[in-house]
């Protein structure tokens, strides 16, 4: 069976698996809320407070909520306080 091609000539195959590994490559990591918790070593209505009024944003997907861990880093980078040096 001759591969199909695109308008460009390039096989499909080839293709389809090119932009697959370029997703795999960039995918996001999405936390469980409990992972989040765990991470910032806070409690379930601190969390809440975070994600209804603070800024973290999520993503819902039906009955699922995650947070990307890119707007995790976002969102501490953005409350991290001082340079990091004492002094």
């Amino acid at each position: 069976m001759k591969p199909t091609t695109n308008t460009t000539g390039a096989s499909l195959a080839t293709a389809g698996q090119t932009q697959a590994a370029a997703v795999v490559a960039t995918a996001e990591r999405y936390l469980t809320l409990r992972e989040v918790r765990e991470r910032l070593q806070v409690s379930r209505p601190t969390l809440y407070r975070l994600t209804h009024g603070a800024g973290l944003r999520v993503i819902r997907c039906g009955g699922v909520v995650r947070i990307a861990e890119s707007e995790l880093q976002r969102w501490a980078a953005k409350h991290t306080e001082g340079d990091g040096h004492e002094g």
